[in-house]
């Protein structure tokens, strides 16, 4: 599988994670399907973990991974 295509099947996986997050959230939506795998509301985390698991899969493939740092303002 070249890079291309890899990138492709992440980036459809992430809008499959997207859209499911979408409707289980937005749209009342009891349950959906991902491939064979069933997920309801109660999901829900494992659907945020599967869509960072994705990004980091995009990012790795454009080239760098993103890295989210937290400011912290100190006090004087």
């Amino acid at each position: 599988m070249t890079k291309q295509e890899r990138l492709a099947e992440a980036r459809k996986m992430r809008g499959d994670i997207i859209k499911a997050i979408d409707a289980l959230v937005n749209r009342g939506a009891k349950s959906w399907n991902i491939g064979g795998q069933t997920y309801t509301s109660i999901d829900l985390s494992e659907l945020q973990k599967m869509l960072q698991y994705w990004d980091n899969i995009i990012a790795e493939l454009n080239g760098g991974r993103r890295t989210f740092r937290r400011v912290v303002p100190m006090d004087d």
